[in-house]
């Protein structure tokens, strides 16, 4: 399970680019970013790329479920739009 506790390891893995408190996965094929400030606890979205937040719970840490949605959107970008 993705938990606060174990995120940090978890984006490395995926190869997120860290910058003091905040993680960064740069996709260049499309110009946008996924970011993770663990200062502010948010789950940062490409929004001004067209990436829409129906729900804006789903960008904190208060559900472990919402780092789940965040690793299944980089995997999206990563998969369906950089290829």
């Amino acid at each position: 399970m993705i938990t606060k506790d174990n995120l940090k390891k978890l984006l490395s893995t995926l190869t997120f680019e860290q910058n003091d408190n905040i993680f960064t996965k740069q996709f260049d094929d499309i110009g946008a970013s996924l970011k993770v400030d663990f200062e502010k606890q948010k789950l940062i979205y490409p929004e001004d790329k067209g990436l829409i937040i129906n729900e804006r719970q789903t960008c904190d840490f208060s559900h472990n479920e919402n780092f789940v949605v965040f690793e299944c959107v980089k995997f999206y970008l990563r998969t369906y739009i950089c290829f």
